[in-house]
Order: C-alpha cells, then structure tokens, then sequence
C-alpha cells in the first residue's frame, strides 16, 4: 500500500517565493556592481586557481557564485535557480538554502578551479544551480513514496535530461562545475 502523503506532498516553509526573488535580485545587484566595476571592486570577486591556492585567497570560491560574465550569462542561472531556490527553501527551508547550497557551491568553485589552469577564472551561480538541481533529484526519488521506485527514478531522470543535460556545448561553461555541482547535490 502506498502513502497518500509524503514529505513532499506540501510545502514546508512559506516564504520560498520570497526568498527567490531576493536572492535573484541579489544575484542582479552584484552583476551591475560587477560589469560597471563600482569602486573597482570587480577584480577582488573573481576566482582563478592562482588566486585561491596560490595566494590564499579562499574567499573568492564564494565570490565567484554572485558574479556573472554579462546578462546572458545571468539569465541563464536565473530561471533555474528561481525555480530550483523556490523548490528546495520551500519543501527543506533555510538550512538547505542559503547556508548549506552556498557553502557547498564554495566547495564546488574550489574543486573546480582546482582542475583547471591556475590563470582560467571561474564565475557564475552554475554550480550551485546543479547542487540544487541534484538535491532535489535525490531528496524526490527518496521521499516521495507515493509512486513507484522506478517511476520516480524514471521522472528524476526524464526531468534531468530535459532541464540540465546541455543541448550544445560552448567552450565558456564550466560544465565540470555542473557536474561536481549535480554529484554534490545528490550526495
């Protein structure tokens, strides 16, 4: 017999909306800050291996989430993340997103610029994005029980394809990014 509700047959945590749209926004208020340079802060946010191993400057895996290359760039996070945020501070609330997600997205950046040249920078909220996308793939396929095991997997897998799995490829994407950042998220 199978449940008819599950932990993810309601929401959790009201303010899910909300906390999209702020943090979006914030994502929004650094990008300006970052392309028109506003006090010449846009070379202390950047993160390249030399940087963080080199120099020590840790901070910049975090940095390097809430800055984008342009708008395009920007818009391409924002619509995954609006919905990815929503999803996951709704149903699992705040521990999960913010404080965790942006704490393991950090991790992310570091294991990622770790694998590329020393002087390649790293920026975007992409593997944060695809932490998101992989918390909720695994926190689905284990929590709601209301269908089967094999349907979930199916409709995990289906909605993967279709949100996360790149149509093209474009040689600026850390796709190494997305996958530490899909792995992590899952585990």
């Amino acid at each position: 017999m199978r449940p008819i509700k599950t932990y993810l047959s309601r929401t959790h945590y009201k303010n899910g909306l909300f906390v999209s749209i702020v943090f979006i926004s914030i994502l929004f208020i650094i990008g300006h800050i970052f392309w028109n340079d506003y006090g010449q802060v846009a070379a202390k946010l950047v993160a390249n291996g030399n940087l963080v191993f080199a120099k020590g400057q840790w901070y910049r895996d975090f940095t390097a989430i809430f800055i984008h290359a342009d708008l395009s760039h920007l818009l391409s996070n924002s619509y995954m993340l609006f919905f990815l945020v929503y999803l996951n501070y709704s149903y699992f609330g705040p521990l999960l997103f913010p404080f965790l997600a942006v704490m393991f997205s950090g991790l992310i950046n570091h294991i990622a610029l770790w694998t590329y040249h020393p002087e390649m920078h790293l920026l975007g909220a992409s593997g944060l994005a695809y932490l998101l996308g992989g918390c909720w793939f695994s926190l689905f396929i284990l929590l709601d029980r209301r269908i089967s095991l094999f349907l979930r997997i199916f409709k995990a897998f289906g909605v993967t394809l279709i949100i996360f799995f790149p149509q093209t490829l474009v040689v600026n994407v850390s796709y190494r990014a997305h996958f530490f950042g899909f792995i992590l998220g899952i585990i």
